[in-house]
């Protein structure tokens, strides 16, 4: 609990504020151990509730993937990859096709950057220029030493 000196000053506090709004603004102490049952009874409430609300609960379901289609360099061809963003995600799926193009092959000779056409059916969603970074890996294998 509070010093006597800290509950007179908050009195204090109380009253000054009385006096500016016209409102009673406490302070309303607790007696000993009274809140220390005010606190368990709350424990003991909150997690009868909690209990009740996991017995309730399921999993959200996982977002469906959509097909989408994107266009290289003003290449005819469309090509098509599946992704849960919407297509309000421009930059992003825009990222994704990219990354498609890129592992399916299709990207490994190109010279980026590149520009992708993104595609939700027949909509162009928006033309994007499209930079690869490149992040390289080394991996080493100890040899046999030369006699």
């Amino acid at each position: 609990m509070f010093s006597k000196e800290m509950q007179d000053a908050l009195i204090a506090d109380g009253e000054k504020l009385a006096q500016l709004t016209g409102e009673d603004h406490g302070p309303y102490f607790l007696q000993e151990g009274e809140a220390d049952k005010s606190f368990s009874d709350w424990c003991v409430e909150a997690k009868k509730r909690n209990e009740i609300a996991m017995t309730k609960w399921t999993a959200p379901a996982k977002p469906e993937k959509r097909t989408y289609g994107y266009t290289v360099d003003n290449d005819e061809y469309r090509y098509e990859f599946k992704s849960s963003l919407g297509p309000a995600s421009g930059e992003w799926l825009a990222e994704e096709a990219a990354e498609h193009d890129y592992s399916s092959g299709d990207g490994l000779s190109d010279e980026w950057p590149l520009v992708f056409g993104l595609y939700n059916g027949d909509e162009l969603l928006g033309r994007y220029k499209i930079e690869m970074e490149h992040c390289p890996h080394f991996s080493a294998y100890g040899l046999e030493a030369a006699a």
